[in-house]
């Protein structure tokens, strides 16, 4: 009973348990987010996006992840049939063709990339474990 009072007062038992939900907070955030989230979070590639994003609605961060997820599936469709993404497909130099395959598929990589960021920031919103200075932006 004493300990309940101690936890409900902000005793020494309270913060210890505020210390063990940080770090349980911490580790499940270690083990459920993307690596572009988490590069973009200290302040790499995509970090830019992760800033303008933070301030949006959950609804049109979601909207930006399906959006993303659109140009993948175009792209991987690129890949799939080059031929019927270009007409003059077989027209083109090996090299060219090369080339073009490449660029669609960083092209995809980087839609990719960006859509787990913004899954991964309207995870986090959604489940109001953005507070404090990890993301920027306010919570809903």
């Amino acid at each position: 009973m004493r300990r309940c009072k101690a936890i409900a007062s902000g005793g020494e038992d309270a913060i210890a348990l505020r210390g063990i939900y940080a770090g349980v907070r911490e580790f499940l955030f270690r083990q459920t987010t993307s690596a572009a989230f988490k590069e973009a979070l200290a302040g790499g590639r995509y970090a830019g996006s992760l800033r303008e994003m933070a301030s949006r609605s959950i609804a049109e961060i979601r909207k930006a992840a399906a959006s993303y997820d659109r140009q993948v599936a175009t792209h991987a469709e690129k890949i799939a049939n080059p031929e019927q993404a270009l007409a003059d497909w077989n027209k083109m130099s090996r090299m060219e063709q090369r080339g073009l395959l490449q660029k669609w598929q960083r092209d995809m990589e980087r839609n990719a990339n960006l859509r787990d960021v913004m899954k991964d920031l309207a995870r986090m919103k959604q489940s109001a474990i953005c507070t404090g200075s990890r993301i920027p932006g306010n919570c809903p």
